[in-house]
Formats: C-alpha cells, structure tokens, sequence
C-alpha cells in the first residue's frame, strides 16, 4: 500500500492512517523506541557510530528503521548500497546485543511512505 500526503487530507488523520497499518505497527508500539544512539566496532574492524531512527524489539526479533526522506524514491528492489550498508551496519552491532533475536533492519521512505526491507 502506498501512502502520499497530498494537502488536501488532515495531516493528523493521514499519519494515525499510517500508524494503524499493519506493516507499519510493529515499529510505533508503546514498547519501540526513537532515536537510538548505537556505537561499536563490527566483526571486521570497523568503527561504527550513529542512530537508529526507530528501534523495535520484540519476543522473538529485532526491528531496526532508517528513514529516508529523498524527493526521488528508488524502486522497489533497488535501493541505494550507502543506504544498504548504513543499516546492515547497525544490524550487525545489534546482533550482538540480541544474539538470540532476528534482526530486521528497513528502510522508511518518508515522501511515500513505504517501507523496504534490507535483507542480508
């Protein structure tokens, strides 16, 4: 499902519209958290430090979201390897806080609101 702002809608009922998508619930529970400083150092040495714009753990896995707030959203199945590798990154250190949880990181295109998951 594709969500785009167009001006004529309320602001408030579009987000809460999105907000309520089953797509997108998982990652504005009470329990997730926003912006979330992570810092370390990978398996191969690398220094890593950032934030992750939102940060769901559940049970069993663990969500991590990037927003991306570009004018020109790429395709479906095409996304940015800067973009790829940030998130891939941080999946890698929170792998490391919950070794016993999958680790999901996305992608949240802002303009459309469409979430693209980074598999790994």
């Amino acid at each position: 499902k594709l969500y785009r702002y167009d001006g004529d809608e309320n602001l408030v009922e579009y987000v809460l519209k999105i907000l309520r998508d089953k797509q997108f619930y998982p990652l504005f529970t009470p329990q997730s958290q926003s912006e979330v400083p992570i810092t370390g150092i990978t398996d191969s040495n690398q220094v890593v430090s950032g934030v992750i714009d939102r940060l769901a753990v559940s049970e069993t896995e663990v969500l991590i979201v990037d927003y991306k707030s570009n004018q020109k959203v790429p395709a479906p199945g095409n996304l940015p390897s800067g973009y790829v590798k940030q998130v891939s990154l941080y999946a890698e250190l929170v792998q490391k806080i919950y070794p016993n949880k999958k680790i999901r990181p996305f992608i949240l295109w802002t303009d459309e609101a469409r979430l693209d998951e980074v598999f790994l």
